[in-house]
């Protein structure tokens, strides 16, 4: 890299949210940081990124036309350095690997998912920018390594309200349908049993899931246990609904699920009723397209509403 080089203030930024996103095609890039600008602008920045040996792309079969770009070692260094992205940690991509191709759709369909709730923002005046969405958040629930809650991404918004702002938190989880039913209300079920953990009072034990005096173990972490968003992105319309159904089931049928959602605001919602399009160009997760997991019988309403 030449030592002289000085990005600009888009350039740094699109370090920043590859760093955090793992990889965005360059219309992305541009919705999530300038929609106001050309996109050649941002395109331009890009190259720049590129020439400089920090950022790599690669074209992507669908739409043709575009290129999806990811950090390259030396730009994951630099980016792993910034106070905007500093406490955060991000595993090298290299996204002309086939096992890194097979994963794409799923980040895409995560990150689709984010412009969708960042466009609603911008459109209502709200507070909540490309950096508010943390990718694959996780919390252990014992010390076994593979017992924990993996949410597809922690949401953080601000919501300037005539009463006054109000801070919200959601745990998205984004679902293709691509595996059964089961291990879909097998996230539902973690999320109750990260609700209900509460630290041992004493040395030398694991947490539990039993009541104690202790605070719930959440609390180190938010403020108020954060929203549960399930967005379903794959599979036939008949298929996604009825995984939804299995969603509400479960929350009526599991006592640990039903005790949490007396709490905790937890909604589903197909993908597509949430993005905007040329059909619905202002669709967003603020419209009444949610549906709860505790009430099948309610109406459907905004997810700040659940």
């Amino acid at each position: 890299m030449n030592p002289t080089f000085a990005p600009s203030a888009l350039a740094y930024m699109v370090l920043a949210v590859l760093y955090q996103h793992r990889s965005a095609t360059t219309a992305q890039l541009q919705e999530m940081l300038c929609p106001d600008k050309d996109i050649s602008y941002v395109r331009d920045q890009v190259r720049k990124l590129r020439q400089h040996g920090l950022v790599e792309s690669v074209a992507l079969r669908e739409p043709r036309t575009a290129k999806l770009s990811y950090l390259t070692a030396a730009g994951m260094a630099i980016a792993a350095e910034m106070p905007e992205v500093s406490d955060r940690t991000s595993p090298l991509q290299n996204l002309a690997d086939v096992a890194a191709r097979i994963l794409l759709p799923h980040s895409q369909a995560v990150l689709t998912t984010h412009l969708a709730f960042l466009a609603d923002a911008r459109r209502r005046g709200d507070d909540y920018h490309p950096l508010d969405w943390a990718p694959e958040t996780m919390h252990r629930l014992s010390d076994r390594k593979t017992d924990a809650v993996r949410s597809d991404a922690l949401m953080r918004y601000t919501a300037n309200k005539p009463d006054g702002r109000v801070h919200l938190r959601a745990f998205v989880e984004v679902d293709r349908a691509t595996y059964g039913s089961e291990k879909l209300v097998g996230k539902l079920t973690a999320y109750a049993r990260f609700w209900q953990l509460r630290p041992f009072q004493g040395g030398g034990r694991r947490p539990t899931i039993e009541s104690t005096q202790a605070e719930p173990a959440w609390v180190e972490f938010y403020p108020r246990f954060p929203r549960l968003l399930f967005v379903f992105a794959g599979g036939s319309k008949t298929t996604r609904e009825r995984r939804i159904e299995d969603l509400q089931a479960a929350a009526a049928s599991n006592r640990r699920v039903r005790e949490m959602l007396q709490e905790v605001k937890a909604g589903a919602v197909l993908l597509e009723r949430i993005s905007p399009s040329k059909t619905q160009p202002d669709a967003g997760p603020s419209d009444p397209v949610w549906v709860s997991l505790a009430d099948s019988d309610r109406r459907p309403c905004g997810w700040m509403d659940l």
